[in-house]
């Protein structure tokens, strides 16, 4: 139920001094795009990059973990089909919204947000989260 999911989502944000905004009101912090990760025993970081550059993938980051792999999300489809002929056990692909700046949180308002993203975590309606915030 959308109008009570955004009641719920609006409860919380105030109990934690913030606001519910209006439809796209923070669209422009955030961009769209395709994730592929790749776990990193599979293949190693050079093999990645040449992956990424010849599926059509804008930028290729390495990590302890995994490599992820971003590209725009009109391509996201090709890209994954392309990795997929060389790669058949991905961790993850999709489409997220990626924040263009991260803002740097004193440790109290990290508390804060943290407290929040767990309430907001415990609502059953809602699928995904995308901050902008670096912890």
């Amino acid at each position: 139920n959308k109008n009570r999911t955004a009641s719920t989502i609006r409860t919380i944000l105030q109990k934690n001094g913030g606001r519910l905004g209006e439809n796209g009101s923070t669209s422009h912090l955030f961009f769209n795009c395709g994730v592929i990760r790749i776990d990193n025993k599979d293949l190693n970081n050079d093999v990645a990059l040449e992956l990424a550059i010849n599926s059509g993938a804008n930028e290729c980051e390495s990590s302890n973990n995994h490599h992820e792999i971003i590209c725009e999300m009109k391509d996201f489809y090709k890209v994954k089909s392309s990795i997929e002929k060389k790669i058949s056990n991905l961790i993850y692909s999709g489409i997220e919204w990626r924040a263009r700046d991260i803002l740097k949180l004193s440790k109290e308002q990290k508390e804060k947000v943290i407290i929040m993203l767990e309430s907001l975590d415990e609502i059953d309606d809602i699928q995904n989260i995308f901050i902008n915030c670096e912890f």
